[in-house]
């Protein structure tokens, strides 16, 4: 249990598939309550702060309507390279419907999270199905519209400067979401 704390606290990517395997399907697989317990405490921990940055950036102009992939969490001293893998099912377009991405800047201690969408970015660029995203923000790469979309396999790769050292982390969530008033 204290070697998955630790993992965690450093930048561990809590959705990252291991053999097809998530770490809490592993958890629970070999029947390690404890360990699950701890999972989903920092799961928690960390969604909420950054679901609470996402909806302070979007300042009731739109509502989140569900995710499109589960929220990912990378150390950038780990690469300078990450990509996350998902599937997708395309619907029919709805008017002032569509889809964001958003990479915050992210503190994880076992105290606390703190996630931010402003400052200096070391994403230097997010590139969807071999097409570059476009920043919705003038900081950095923040939130980005999301598209082209696929029906299938879909393949996010996201470049950041190469920070060695860097303690700092990247939680990255895409979000199918409505302007409001709509």
């Amino acid at each position: 249990k204290t070697v998955v704390r630790v993992l965690l606290d450093y930048g561990a990517n809590f959705s990252s598939p291991n053999n097809g395997d998530t770490p809490i399907k592993l958890a629970k697989h070999y029947n390690h309550k404890d360990i699950v317990d701890s999972i989903n405490m920092h799961i928690s921990r960390v969604s909420s702060e950054f679901e609470n940055q996402v909806l302070l950036t979007l300042n009731n102009t739109a509502k989140i309507i569900c995710a499109l992939f589960p929220m990912q969490c990378f150390a950038l001293r780990d690469s300078d390279k990450f990509r996350i893998t998902f599937k997708h099912e395309l619907q029919g377009a709805r008017p002032g419907l569509g889809v964001l991405l958003f990479i915050a800047h992210a503190r994880i201690t076992p105290l606390e999270a703190r996630c931010r969408f402003y400052g200096p970015c070391a994403v230097t660029a997010a590139v969807l199905n071999g097409v570059q995203l476009q920043p919705l923000t003038e900081e950095g790469h923040f939130v980005l519209s999301f598209a082209p979309l696929h029906s299938g396999k879909n393949e996010l790769d996201l470049y950041t400067v190469k920070a060695p050292t860097s303690r700092a982390k990247l939680v990255v969530c895409a979000y199918k979401s409505q302007l409001m008033g709509r």
